[in-house]
């Protein structure tokens, strides 16, 4: 399991509507395959991030 650090990753920032978050939650499985929680962006946005269970 990876732990959580100062590294970083790569990825993609979408706006979702709110109203979308609970059919998206089924499409990634969560929290069976996905779990979704807040993280911080270099330049101070804060974002939910996808990541595996």
């Amino acid at each position: 399991m990876l732990q959580r650090g100062n590294g970083g990753i790569s990825g993609e920032v979408y706006w979702v509507p709110e109203p979308c978050w609970p059919a998206l939650d089924d499409w990634e499985d969560v929290p069976e395959v996905y779990q979704r929680s807040s993280v911080t962006l270099r330049d101070g946005r804060s974002v939910l991030l996808y990541e595996a269970a």
